[in-house]
């Protein structure tokens, strides 16, 4: 017989937690300004966002939705 425990522990192991919507939004918002506020990168922004949320790269800065002052983002480039 199967330890009902053990399929629960197994289930909570896989179980991945998302950033709430507003999270991402706000983020991606932030992401968008540092662009420069260049339109046409909504689901690139958006993706960066849930990403970076996940792993837990983005640090809220003191004035959110602000770019650095020293014109660095903070985030990875794609070549």
């Amino acid at each position: 017989m199967v330890d009902a425990t053990e399929g629960e522990e197994k289930m909570s192991d896989k179980i991945q937690v998302s950033p709430a919507h507003e999270q991402v939004a706000r983020r991606a918002y932030e992401i968008y300004l540092e662009g420069g506020g260049i339109g046409g990168n909504d689901l690139v922004n958006w993706f960066l966002a849930e990403q970076e949320l996940k792993v837990g790269l983005h640090r809220p800065s003191a004035e959110p939705g602000r770019a650095k002052a020293d014109g660095q983002t903070g985030r990875a480039t794609r070549s």
